[in-house]
Parts: structure tokens; sequence; C-alpha cells
């Protein structure tokens, strides 16, 4: 047996065995584990992080030289509220 399930067969023994009210005590905790595990797409590339850490120093520094989405529609002719 692998040791991927190994673990599996574990926690399934410790889920089997407990009370229904840890049960949902416990719910959460995996919905988070599902929920915070990245996927392969969910990860910037070097090149991505160093694009991100340079538009946030834009930000920063120049806030004037940004324009807000809505802004940005209605200038290229997307605003559907016009």
């Amino acid at each position: 047996m692998n040791g991927a399930l190994t673990v599996k067969d574990e926690i399934q023994g410790m889920i089997d065995s407990l009370p229904e009210r840890a049960l949902y005590a416990l719910r959460p905790l995996i919905l988070d584990a599902f929920t915070n595990t990245p996927d392969e797409d969910d990860i910037l590339s070097d090149g991505e992080m160093k694009l991100l850490e340079q538009c946030r120093k834009d930000w920063k520094e120049t806030p004037e030289s940004f324009i807000s989405i809505a802004e940005y529609k209605k200038r290229r002719g997307l605003d559907n509220n016009a």
C-alpha cells in the first residue's frame, strides 16, 4: 500500500469513529484545506510576480495615473450605462 493511501485510510478511520457533533467542527477545517490548496494555474510565475510588484509600486507612487474599470469601459465605448 502506498503512503497516500495509508494516510487516506487513517483519516477515514478517524472520521468514522468521530461523533456527529465533532464532524460539524471538522467540516470547516476540511473545506478550508480544499479551498486554500492552490492550483498550478493559480501560482504566479517569477515574471508575473515582478509585474505585479511593479504595478503595486506604481499605484502607490502615482495613483493618479490609473483609471477605474468604469472609466476604462467608458473610454472604450463599452459602458452599458451610457
